[in-house]
């Protein structure tokens, strides 16, 4: 895939949290196990929210939601989450970020498959 960082979150029964079940180039202080707030104004949030993948092609332009400041201090640019559904309803997101100046929108068709496939696993 080309980029730096990718993790699997699911959603905690209460909705309020993710855990992150999985993942690689975790930035510091983030690692399995650990929750992670399901904000409404961050891009994982809206994924859970709406159950639609989200792409931003460079941290420096975006607007639509709040870029945690630990993803631009490692040099991240861009990002792509896909959810992860089981029966119609959203229980996480595959969540991938790095440093490419090529935004990862063609990776969109390899994720929801990779997000399929993880499916499968977790029910």
């Amino acid at each position: 895939l080309q980029m730096d960082m990718a993790k699997i979150l699911l959603l905690e029964p209460s909705g309020l949290e993710f855990r992150v079940a999985g993942g690689v180039g975790l930035p510091p202080g983030e690692g399995i196990g650990q929750r992670i707030a399901n904000e409404p104004g961050s891009s994982c949030g809206y994924v859970a929210a709406e159950g639609k993948p989200v792409l931003i092609a460079d941290y420096a332009e975006e607007q639509r939601f709040r870029v945690p400041a630990h993803q631009l201090e490692a040099g991240w640019v861009c990002e792509l989450s896909v959810p992860l559904a089981d029966r119609g309803r959203t229980i996480g997101a595959l969540h991938i970020t790095g440093t490419v100046d090529d935004p990862p929108q063609r990776h969109l068709t390899l994720l929801r498959t990779a997000a399929e496939e993880l499916r499968q696993q977790l029910i």
